[in-house]
């Protein structure tokens, strides 16, 4: 009943006044008597927030009676105006979902302010938090932001996200070649963790790229990392082959390559393809086509190595195949038989995922140095 009774009493008062006109400088547009800032009303002109003490009133407001937030229909008041006192401010009693409507700072547009044990994902942060070492980067980044969704502190209120799960942006897909699971399911994440806590910043950048289910904390992990059990040490990223594990060629001396000669189909099942994305125009309509410009070594279950120089600025690395004997037939075969090769692995592969050697260039005598990258 009290409800109905403040709403009357605003609908009796909600006038466009003539009288009161905002300045010329706010276009002399006239004020709207009474209306609802902040769950306070105003039958005045007010100057709560403004950061000069200026007095202003909204030129137009919902159809509850509500200055809309972020709308810059206000202005400021011209002599003469009324200003609003103590015995003329009402509560607006018309909240909804347990709001609390006089905060200590304004949400953003997207957020309500409520109390915290009615947001979910205010409590699912506080429970991370309990299980963070103290004092660690990530639990101090995670009390910032908890922090930052204070809106009432004596009455425990947090900025909570108004939107529904089907407004929530939808669970990005993985590449090819991998899955969205947990961080703490993923050792190849759990590795970037490491290397972004001793400075990496390139790290950083590749964990973003990675993240398909941020509300999840879930990242995009390499189907053969998350199958295996993290305690076979050839899966892990960290692990480097030794003599015995690489794929030498014994009827071969180490060299560079001068000619090259004839290879059978698996012979170097190691070698990789590096792919780059063009553009090419054919009958007037354009479509993107990728031209593989460089080749790389695989090394491990998780990296393949090649030259810096293959990741230009301009024409950067977007794919990896692994598996290709000769482009353009899939799958390869022995010629004559019905050996034949798997089909190839193709792999997307973003800039934050090629490391190139923070030393490539030329020397002062102008040889180029440090040419090594990983993808």
């Amino acid at each position: 009943m009290l409800e109905l009774k403040v709403f009357c009493l605003l609908s009796l008062f909600r006038v466009s006044s003539e009288s009161c006109l905002t300045t010329a400088r706010s276009q002399g547009l006239p004020c709207v008597f009474p209306f609802t800032y902040q769950g306070l009303t105003y039958v005045g002109c007010t100057n709560a927030t403004d950061a000069d003490g200026m007095f202003w009133c909204a030129t137009n407001v919902d159809v509850n009676g509500l200055y809309v937030r972020h709308s810059k229909e206000y202005g400021y008041c011209a002599h003469g105006c009324p200003i609003h006192g103590e015995g003329e401010i009402l509560l607006d009693t018309r909240t909804v979902d347990l709001s609390i409507v006089v905060t200590d700072k304004e949400c953003p547009e997207s957020e309500d302010c409520k109390q915290q044990d009615e947001c979910p994902e205010f409590l699912k942060q506080k429970e991370v938090l309990k299980k963070l070492p103290k004092q660690g980067a990530d639990y101090n980044s995670t009390l910032r932001r908890l922090r930052s969704k204070v809106c009432n502190k004596k009455r425990k209120g947090v900025c909570c996200s108004t939107k529904t799960a089907q407004d929530k942006a939808p669970v990005k897909a993985c590449a090819e070649g991998y899955t969205c699971v947990e961080e703490d399911k993923c050792e190849y994440t759990q590795l970037l963790r490491k290397k972004l806590e001793s400075g990496d910043s390139e790290s950083r950048d590749e964990m973003i790229s990675l993240v398909c289910d941020r509300e999840k904390r879930k990242f995009c992990c390499p189907i053969s990392e998350a199958r295996h059990n993290s305690k076979d040490k050839k899966k892990s990223p960290s692990w480097l082959p030794r003599k015995g594990d690489c794929g030498l060629n014994p009827e071969d001396t180490l060299g560079r390559v001068l000619g090259g000669v004839n290879t059978a189909p698996g012979q170097f099942p190691f070698t990789a393809l590096l792919g780059y994305q063009v553009m090419k125009k054919v009958n007037g309509r354009k479509y993107k086509q990728t031209l593989y410009k460089c080749g790389g070594t695989l090394i491990n279950h998780w990296y393949v190595v090649t030259a810096a120089h293959c990741q230009g600025k301009r024409s950067q690395i977007s794919s990896v195949r692994l598996g290709d004997w000769e482009v353009g037939r899939d799958p390869d075969c022995v010629l004559g038989t019905d050996q034949c090769l798997d089909k190839v692995q193709d792999f997307s592969i973003t800039a934050a995922q090629v490391s190139v050697h923070e030393d490539y260039g030329r020397s002062s005598t102008g040889n180029v140095v440090n040419d090594i990258a990983l993808v």
